[in-house]
């Protein structure tokens, strides 16, 4: 067995199985960064200078304050680890969407009726299905849709909701 410390040099034999080692974590390291990217797309930066109600502070901001004039359902979340920023609803009502995005001046004032929505059924434990519903900026995810390569937006989007998803906790049944 061998074992490496700082003080005492490795006989050769050792250090040329480290050394070996070493080269093969640093292929499969690799292997999983090309990997990653092939599959979930390259991470797009913020853009330097964005209207605040497409800033992280600024969306959630706007988007609490039009969740709670409008109440589309219950704002579980906004999610701007990466632009564009998602509020995360938990939809309750069928006509929440006319509601919200097409009637509500929180909403429709800053963003308009065009979003970039993503949504997903939630089964929950005790059998019952929740709806969720993400929506966004299409003004924000234009821009960042063309500074990423062809088809990353979309593996982007698609993860963010796959983490949403595999998070996600159902409300409590009263």
């Amino acid at each position: 067995m061998c074992v490496r410390e700082r003080q005492v040099p490795l006989p050769s034999d050792c250090a040329d199985a480290v050394e070996t080692l070493e080269g093969e974590l640093d292929v499969a390291e690799r292997l999983i960064e090309d990997l990653t990217l092939e599959a979930y797309g390259e991470q797009p930066e913020w853009p330097t200078e964005l209207p605040l109600e497409l800033t992280p502070e600024g969306f959630t901001d706007q988007v609490e304050r039009a969740a709670e004039r409008c109440v589309p359902g219950t704002l579980v979340d906004v999610e701007c680890t990466e632009p564009p920023c998602l509020a995360v609803f938990r939809p309750q009502s069928d006509d929440w969407w006319n509601r919200f995005v097409n009637e509500c001046e929180g909403w429709a004032g800053p963003y308009g009726s065009s979003v970039t929505a993503l949504q997903f059924l939630a089964d929950c434990p005790d059998g019952s299905v929740e709806a969720v519903v993400m929506l966004g900026a299409t003004e924000l995810s234009e821009q960042v849709d063309e500074a990423l390569p062809e088809g990353d937006f979309s593996k982007r989007l698609d993860q963010r909701r796959l983490a949403v998803e595999q998070g996600w906790v159902c409300q409590p049944v009263d």
